[in-house]
């Protein structure tokens, strides 16, 4: 699974890109060394893959981020089980997940983390 993270992270962008420690969007902190989500000084319950799909849009917070490359090298996983894992992360950070401002859907394409 680290490896996996890894791998993902390293095509995110080039070398000299500095690595982000945490991303903040909104009330939420996500630290990525310990793929840990607090709102305020609470932390929230994430599933691994969960904990995974956060560092994937840490890495590239802003971009639209294909359902492809949230499936990774895992064959087993298809794109529709990114979209079940999204809809329950979203129950779990959106105030109200059929209207979404931090997990938004770019329609066709995939998803992507609005930090602003």
């Amino acid at each position: 699974l680290i490896l996996r993270i890894n791998n993902i992270l390293r095509r995110g962008g080039p070398a000299t890109t500095p690595k982000v420690e945490q991303l903040v969007f909104g009330p939420y902190t996500f630290q990525i060394a310990r793929r840990e989500l607090k709102r305020g000084g609470e932390a929230l319950k994430l599933t691994d893959r969960e904990q995974e799909i956060l560092a994937i849009f840490a890495a590239r917070a802003g971009e639209t981020i294909p359902r492809h490359e949230l499936v990774g090298d895992d064959s087993e996983v298809g794109e529709r089980t990114i979209d079940v894992q999204i809809n329950r992360l979203r129950r779990k950070i959106e105030r109200d997940p059929s209207n979404p401002v931090w997990l938004q859907t770019v329609r066709g394409i995939g998803y992507r983390l609005s930090v602003e």
